[in-house]
């Protein structure tokens, strides 16, 4: 992992706020409201780890390979 801290820090409010604010998303219009408003937070991501990573391919297998396949 190349920011070990900040993925903490994101992590951590994630697990804080995300099941409490997932309950009150309890329509189809709510949902794809909530969609549309992390859709260019998705794309920062994407952009950034394009940006900073060398192979970002290698580290997303990586990240979801199983661990019977290492």
């Amino acid at each position: 992992m190349y920011f070990p801290k900040f993925h903490k820090a994101v992590r951590a409010v994630y697990d804080t706020c995300g099941y409490p604010i997932s309950k009150h998303i309890t329509n189809k219009y709510i949902s794809d409201i909530v969609y549309i408003l992390m859709k260019p937070l998705e794309y920062f991501f994407v952009i950034s780890l394009y940006l900073f990573i060398k192979k970002p391919e290698e580290l997303i297998n990586k990240q979801y390979r199983l661990k019977s396949e290492l």
